[in-house]
């Protein structure tokens, strides 16, 4: 009987693991429609399913679509694909907001494809909503040829993947609302707010709009006459452009420019040649795009890139261990290098008390207390809720409920982030900072996505010590038994 706790602890360990690396795959994209097909295969990979489907829930038509697919795939295209809450199985799912599991759905009425299942050999189904914290916005189905195929245990791991699977989904959705918005947002910038400026065959300015004024700095008054070098960072440019403008050619570049006040400014500039009734080349027209909002963008861009490569690293770091101790504290170190910060606490729930098992820092010295009530203050606070609890400034909110340790240690910043197992709550990452500190929604995503990982990890290591245990007591049996023992092949 040990032996078999012991294998089912094994395997359980190994879906885990398994559903950590799936789960890193689904949220190192950002293209939705791939992430969706990433979906479709991990779950197929982790539940060993013959055919997976995945369905978003569309709000403007309160209709529920095929997104994605895995396995197999003959005739799903011609098949119905298109539901209504309440409708067939997944419609079921997503109207009741509750799991299904089915262990013939050929002959069960909830499911509508029927014909398609009887050709496909398809048996058992399992079926997990897709949950924006409590409001339902797909589902994921996994089929199998075998009879009972899926049990409590999958659906628990359906579950887990299904976690990491909105959070994927929702980071590839804003993704694609922000490139959206900043293309929307761009182009009522071109049409209206650009820096428009002419100037004469000996660069002298002629002509300047309000959008140069207010990129550079100078009023007309001030620039009328005088030479275009005014803002130039480098004199020498216009003298090898200007064969080509009067060739009829627009000149498109990045570069440098200078405001008044002295400071530099990244431009797009567009250079188009000016001519006459006559088709002679009298002037340049030239449009500057402030390009700082693009070159930040770029910026915070390879910030995110970078900090997500950091995410997998420091994923990979706590997971290669199977010592609860050392995981933790793992954690704790991987947590402060991600957010940068200079403090960070694990607490792990003991009974109706949060108790301290690692920490980063030295910012609460002597040390606070160890363990607290798990009702008590922020941390309660997410522990309760199963949400992070954000506190930009501690001596603005009554959830801190220590005053005199914040002047001490001059705390300004908290944030404490649910571990969790499934749906449940087993203990909190503390992230504490000098002083106020904003932390930015990308921070926040990629610090809940990392305690996702470490909750996995966690139990991972307790699973690994919980079958060690297990199997200590099996060998302490059969050594210390009088008994002639033997194991047969």
């Amino acid at each position: 009987r040990n032996a078999d706790l012991y294998q089912a602890l094994e395997e359980r360990a190994q879906r885990l693991s398994a559903l950590n690396v799936l789960g890193q795959k689904i949220s190192e994209n950002l293209d939705l429609q791939e992430v969706l097909d990433s979906i479709a295969k991990a779950t197929a990979d982790l539940l060993k399913g013959d055919a997976t489907r995945i369905f978003l829930l569309d709000e403007e038509t309160n209709t529920i679509h095929l997104r994605a697919f895995h396995g197999y795939e003959s005739g799903i295209v011609s098949m119905k694909n298109v539901f209504r809450p309440g409708e067939g199985f997944i419609g079921k799912m997503v109207l009741s907001n509750e799991t299904i599991i089915v262990d013939n759905i050929q002959s069960n009425p909830t499911w509508i494809n029927t014909e398609w299942a009887r050709k496909a050999g398809l048996n058992s189904a399992a079926g997990y909503p897709l949950r924006k914290g409590n409001i339902v916005i797909g589902g994921i189905t996994c089929l199998s040829r075998k009879s009972d195929a899926y049990s409590q245990d999958d659906l628990d791991l359906l579950g887990a993947l299904a976690a990491h699977a909105v959070n994927a989904i929702e980071n590839a959705r804003l993704h694609e609302e922000a490139n959206r918005s900043r293309e929307f947002f761009q182009s009522v910038v071109d049409d209206n707010t650009d820096a428009i400026m002419v100037v004469d065959l000996e660069q002298k300015i002629i002509h300047w709009n309000s959008g140069a004024e207010k990129l550079y700095g100078y009023t007309e008054e001030e620039v009328l006459g005088q030479n275009i070098d005014t803002i130039f960072v480098e004199n020498d440019f216009m003298k090898y452009r200007n064969t080509d403008i009067q060739e009829g050619k627009a000149i498109d570049f990045e570069t440098l420019r200078q405001r008044k006040d002295g400071s530099q400014v990244p431009v797009n500039i567009t250079l188009s040649p000016v001519k006459n009734e006559d088709d002679e080349f009298i002037a340049n027209a030239t449009i500057h795009k402030d390009l700082t909002e693009k070159k930040e963008a770029e910026r915070l861009r390879e910030t995110h890139v970078q900090r997500l490569d950091t995410l997998t690293s420091l994923t990979q770091r706590i997971s290669a261990s199977m010592d609860t101790d050392e995981v933790l504290s793992f954690i704790a170190n991987s947590a402060a290098e991600l957010l940068d910060i200079p403090f960070t606490r694990v607490f792990i729930l003991a009974g109706e008390m949060l108790e301290l098992r690692a920490e980063r820092g030295d910012m609460l010295v002597p040390k606070d207390r160890v363990s607290f009530l798990a009702s008590q203050g922020a941390a309660g606070t997410a522990l309760k809720t199963g949400k992070p609890c954000y506190i930009e400034d501690v001596r603005d909110s009554e959830l801190w409920k220590n005053p005199e340790k914040q002047r001490e240690a001059d705390i300004g910043s908290y944030l404490a982030v649910p571990l969790k197992s499934g749906p449940a709550v087993f203990g909190i990452l503390e992230c504490m900072v000098h002083g106020v500190r904003e932390f930015t929604s990308d921070e926040l995503n990629l610090v809940e996505t990392f305690a996702a990982q470490a909750a996995i990890a966690i139990e991972n290591a307790r699973l690994h010590e919980e079958g060690q245990r297990s199997l200590n007591f099996f060998r302490s049996v059969v050594d210390d038994n009088a008994d002639a023992i033997m194991v047969l092949d």
